[in-house]
């Protein structure tokens, strides 16, 4: 299925049946639990058992007979049914919080099983197909100097991990976009060779609520998630130009889900992204940012990822025709020999004398990678400067190029690329898009 099931339960909680039994192996092997997952007409096979002998979420050895996600259709709610009274202890190997009824009971078919989400403390590690990591004192926010890590492990036939953002408000970056070393939080992964961001760029920092990433595992990997926060530094509260708009005190809520690739009835198997996606957004409508974007902070340097959209339409058959991109804010530093002619975002050449190449690919520029063309913009590929295009923030781009993949590129900018004249810096601020997957009648 496209989408999660949908809810149906007395007590509005989503459930997802696993139906499990026990494979016995030779002396000193641990045991292993796996499950039959039924959704609608479909079987599928999970291990919801134990990963290098440690018990994951939800599951006892030789305890659970079954096991269910529950909320799998509210994103800051999704947990697993467990046995009443086990939802804040050891069971889970860390916190819960107990959000409800299941529909699931005992082997007794006496007591229900209770909604547990699983959060993790400072320290912890868990292997749970749905976990969350908030700050100590969410949701409300908090001011102190904190270093604080978790540890998730890749359940079996697990390939990716999809993290979500759904709060993350950090100290913004420095006057040239770098997140500093006491404000920040890393993602580390050996999936990750080239950084998160690419560039061997693993730092977030700034405004990146609602964002989202994907990260490539494979089974028994450890992904790190790092948080250093130095509690004086300041936090912008605002997605506007409003550059005093700020406080000391910082907050994340972040949800992490395990992805079983290539498994149709997974409740979540339509968020598997393409390989090679650092974000994946399956809507045919929706917005696109850079990362650590608020509105007046300084676009980072050294990135290099790619953002794909699902080429499917709302219409019969899915067909689609292309993707419209519409730039709501745009501004993607350019440097070195493009710093003077292609910082407006005009021109689609660099006229220097002895360039003759296309503007945004001198090593410290940016770009935005789009191919296609606008009312007032010629076709090209690559858009950078203080506007999107010849049209300005006004610009429509549409693209007919498919698959639908904005490819993002940050070059090694100074802090002399970004000052027009000296001592006044532009707002390269990095981009926000509005996007719309174009369907229907094609005009070819």
């Amino acid at each position: 299925p496209k989408h999660p099931p949908p809810c149906n339960t007395p007590t509005n909680l989503v459930a997802v049946t696993m139906r499990m039994w026990t494979v016995l192996l030779a002396a000193l092997v641990p045991c292993i639990l796996a499950a039959n997952v039924n959704i609608g007409n479909g079987m599928l096979e999970v291990d919801v058992g134990l990963n290098r002998g440690e018990a994951s979420v939800g599951v006892g050895v030789g305890g659970a007979s079954r096991v269910e996600l529950c909320n799998v259709n509210e994103e800051s709610m999704t947990g697993v049914c467990v046995k009443q009274g086990t939802c804040n202890n050891d069971y889970l190997g860390t916190d819960g919080i107990n959000l409800g009824l299941c529909d699931q009971k005992d082997s007794a078919g006496i007591d229900q099983y209770q909604c547990c989400q699983t959060v993790n403390d400072c320290g912890s590690k868990t292997s749970s197909v749905v976990s969350y990591y908030q700050n100590p004192s969410f949701p409300a926010e908090d001011r102190d100097d904190v270093a604080c890590n978790i540890r998730i492990t890749a359940r079996a036939r697990v390939c990716q991990f999809r993290v979500e953002f759904l709060e993350f408000e950090l100290p913004r970056p420095d006057g040239i976009g770098v997140c500093s070393a006491q404000n920040h939080m890393a993602i580390l992964s050996p999936g990750l060779r080239s950084g998160l961001l690419g560039s061997s760029n693993n730092r977030l920092c700034g405004i990146n609520t609602g964002q989202h990433v994907y990260i490539p595992v494979s089974p028994g990997d450890d992904v790190q998630f790092v948080a250093t926060l130095s509690g004086v530094a300041a936090v912008p509260i605002a997605l506007t130009p409003q550059p005093f708009a700020s406080s000391v005190s910082y907050k994340w809520n972040i949800r992490v889900i395990q992805i079983y690739c290539d498994d149709p009835n997974y409740p979540f198997a339509y968020l598997q992204a393409p390989s090679g996606c650092l974000q994946y957004h399956t809507d045919a409508f929706g917005s696109l940012k850079s990362f650590n974007y608020d509105g007046t902070s300084i676009m980072a340097p050294n990135q290099d990822y790619a953002i794909c959209i699902r080429n499917e339409g709302d219409g019969p058959g899915g067909r689609t025709c292309s993707i419209t991109y519409r730039a709501i804010n745009f501004g993607v530093p350019v440097g070195g020999s493009d710093a003077g002619p292609c910082r407006s975002g005009a021109l689609v050449t660099n006229p220097l004398p002895g360039v003759n190449r296309e503007c945004c690919l001198n090593p410290r520029s940016s770009y935005v990678a789009i191919t296609g063309a606008g009312a007032a913009t010629t076709f090209r590929r690559y858009w950078c400067g203080l506007n999107f295009g010849a049209g300005g923030d006004q610009e429509q781009i549409t693209s007919r190029i498919k698959p639908f993949v904005v490819n993002v590129r940050a070059g090694a900018h100074t802090l002399a690329d970004l000052q027009s004249p000296p001592g006044t810096t532009e707002p390269f601020i990095g981009f926000s898009f509005d996007y719309k997957v174009d369907s229907g009648i094609c005009n070819v």
